[in-house]
Parts: C-alpha cells; sequence; structure tokens
C-alpha cells in the first residue's frame, strides 16, 4: 500500500495526459471497439476479488489469501484514487465539499454492504459471494465509461473555443 500510494499521484498523471491525447486525436464518433477497451486496474480488482472468494472457499493456505488480498487492497486503492480525482477535476473550485460527499456515499455503501452480507454469504457460498461482487463491479464498468466519454466532450469543446 505504501509503494501505491507513492507512485499514484505519477501514475494518475500519466494516464490523464495519455487519455486526454487521446480524445483529442480522435473523431467525433468513436466506434464501438474502441468503448470495449478495459482499463487494467478495474480488470484485475474484479479477478483478484473472485479469486479471493474462491480461495477461502478452497482452504488454501494463508500466503494464498494474503496475497489476493493485497491484491485487492492495491486495485481498490487505485480505482478510489482515480475516481476522487476525477471527482476533483470536474468540479475543482468545490474540493471539499466534493471529497466530504464522496466520502458519505463511499461510506453509507459500505454500511449497507456490511448490514447485508453475511444473509448474502448464507444463501450463497463464500466463493459465489464474492462472485456475486466482482460481478457488481463489472455492471458498474459501463458508468465509468459513460463518464469518460462525457468528460470527453467537454474537453473536445473547452478546446474548441
Amino acid at each position: 500500500m505504501l509503494v501505491r500510494s507513492a507512485t499514484s499521484g505519477k501514475l494518475l498523471n500519466w494516464d490523464y495526459q495519455r487519455v486526454r491525447r487521446s480524445i483529442l486525436a480522435e473523431s467525433e464518433k468513436t466506434t464501438a471497439q474502441d468503448e470495449l477497451k478495459f482499463p487494467i486496474e478495474r480488470t484485475c480488482f474484479v479477478v483478484s476479488c473472485a479469486a479471493y472468494g474462491w480461495c477461502i472457499k478452497k482452504r488454501v493456505s494463508i500466503a494464498g489469501l494474503l496475497g489476493f488480498l493485497v491484491a485487492v487492497g492495491l486495485f481498490t486503492m487505485a480505482i478510489m484514487n482515480t475516481a476522487q480525482t476525477l471527482i476533483l477535476d470536474l468540479v475543482p473550485s468545490q474540493g471539499s465539499s466534493v471529497t466530504a460527499c464522496n466520502i458519505l456515499v463511499h461510506c453509507a455503501l459500505s454500511t449497507m454492504l456490511v448490514a447485508v452480507i453475511q444473509p448474502i454469504l448464507s444463501a450463497l457460498s463464500t466463493a459465489w459471494t464474492y462472485v456475486l461482487l466482482a460481478g457488481m463491479c463489472v455492471v458498474a464498468l459501463p458508468l465509468i465509461y459513460l463518464k469518460r466519454r462525457r468528460r470527453g466532450e467537454a474537453v473536445q469543446v473547452q478546446e474548441g473555443n
């Protein structure tokens, strides 16, 4: 986690410049194939989350569990840092309000998940619960692409002025 904390800012800056160049370079219409590019940190998060659940079910050694737990933590941190940076970039004049709202939503959703996780674990096995959680992340991916596309259109309009 310390390594990720030290490198995430540089990686976000690099990724922002890369995405900005691609948005400015592409034509007004994108092809369906362009929209199918998956960010690697989200794909790895989904795989790590599902694999962690299956390791618990198969009673893998603690080393395997810890390995996937570290991976889930690293990729969660990457996603959360990216989302927080995007939110702050969208409303730069209200940084503390935006951060507070993001934390409030994050904590509320975490609280709800803690409240319902035991009934889900009871209804499904541990492995299938983690597959369900990973599937929820996959279902949420189109929202990220929609936001990225809308943000790209806003950048193009700004650059045109």
